[in-house]
């Protein structure tokens, strides 16, 4: 069977319009569901499936949840799914409905699920539903919100599923306030000097990259004897939240005695704690191009960092690869371009060295001297 699939999508005030195409959508049914409530729909018009948002299932808005369109013909269920070209204006359509002198509204945004991931579901519904692995499948996120007067505060209470979680999350809430206020207590009692370096990473060990780079350079310039290095490199966003914490109370020393912290990726460390202003945290980016959405560039979709309490803004230098790099990075840390430094990444200083690209160059055709030019 030829399937049914979105070619388009548009807004007018209440009404979402999807464009269809396939054979036989005249014969198809057509409904919304979150896997365990169904709602049906309204039937294509010159194949334009018109949806009144506000009116489904006699008067009421979807819920707050993740809901997914399919289509029923001959008793058999399919997902409907969206062209590439589609996909790519998800973020265009986003909504937001202000209601109740702006203290509330209603949210929906649009978004990609894939089979694997709706297949691990299916287990948990007895709804089945068709859907190849290619599928670009439409999700709507649906959200009732209303104002946070405190936006430095997290709610527990809405975080939470259970009364269980909801006494963890208190006490991850208390451990990080102890370990803040540790930290602060042994900043103050370190004076800064001006000669302690400390080389850091909370995702890779050991040091590597543009770590690497600009600690050989410094023992290149002799700058080992001028400051004291430190190193610091863990895999704390593979452990348990709890465990970490047992980490960082081994670490609150050595930050605090930092002049100059280097790192090159996320370091969730310094969303917790609050450095001294005469320490300096430079973040020296492992990835030479923004290829993929992290930071804030994620704003708003899964895995999104909070407005405000992100390490992202905690630096006060990034190195890029360029100047026309600045703007995607600002978008990606939060912080103003003044902050970004165009000095090209540390680990490619050796393909511009001359001394180090013969003495390769020497190396290589000793071992294989058959690719020596004639």
């Amino acid at each position: 069977m030829n399937k049914v699939i979105i070619t388009d999508m548009y807004w007018h005030n209440i009404y979402l319009t999807l464009s269809l195409q396939g054979d036989a959508i005249k014969d198809c049914h057509f409904y919304v569901t979150d896997l365990k409530k169904v709602y049906p729909l309204e039937q294509p018009v010159d194949n334009k499936l018109t949806i009144n948002m506000v009116n489904i299932n006699e008067t009421k808005l979807l819920d707050n949840g993740k809901w997914y369109f399919y289509y029923e013909k001959d008793h058999e269920k399919y997902y409907l799914s969206i062209t590439a070209a589609c996909g790519y204006k998800l973020e265009q359509l986003d909504k937001l409905y202000r209601y109740g002198q702006e203290c509330y509204a209603y949210a929906i945004n649009f978004q990609i699920s894939d089979m694997a991931v709706l297949q691990k579901k299916a287990t948990q519904t007895p709804l089945v539903i068709h859907g190849d692995e290619e599928d670009l499948i439409l999700c709507a996120f649906t959200t009732y919100m209303k104002r946070n007067d405190h936006p430095n505060r997290k709610d527990v209470r809405l975080e939470s599923k259970s009364f269980k979680q909801g006494c963890r999350k208190v006490a991850f809430i208390l451990t990080k306030a102890a370990i803040r206020g540790i930290f602060a207590v042994l900043s103050s009692c370190r004076k800064k000097d001006g000669k302690h370096v400390l080389f850091m990473s909370e995702t890779r060990t050991p040091i590597g990259g543009n770590l690497k780079a600009i600690d050989d350079r410094m023992k290149e310039r002799g700058l080992d004897k001028t400051f004291k290095i430190s190193y610091s490199f863990s895999k704390t966003l593979q452990q348990s939240k709890f465990k970490t914490f047992f980490t960082w109370s081994r670490l609150l020393w050595l930050i605090a005695k930092q002049d100059y912290i280097f790192v090159d990726d996320y370091v969730p460390i310094f969303k917790t704690i609050t450095l001294s202003s005469k320490t300096k945290l430079i973040q020296a980016w492992h990835a030479g191009v923004g290829f993929k959405s992290v930071g804030y560039s994620r704003f708003g979709k899964a895995g999104s960092p909070l407005p405000k309490d992100s390490c992202h803004r905690k630096y006060d230098y990034a190195l890029v690869g360029s100047k026309g790099l600045i703007p995607v990075y600002e978008e990606v840390f939060g912080i103003d371009r003044s902050h970004f430094l165009a000095t090209g990444l540390p680990r490619l200083d050796n393909y511009l060295d001359e001394e180090r690209i013969n003495a390769y160059k020497k190396e290589v055709l000793s071992g294989f001297p058959g690719i020596k030019r004639s």
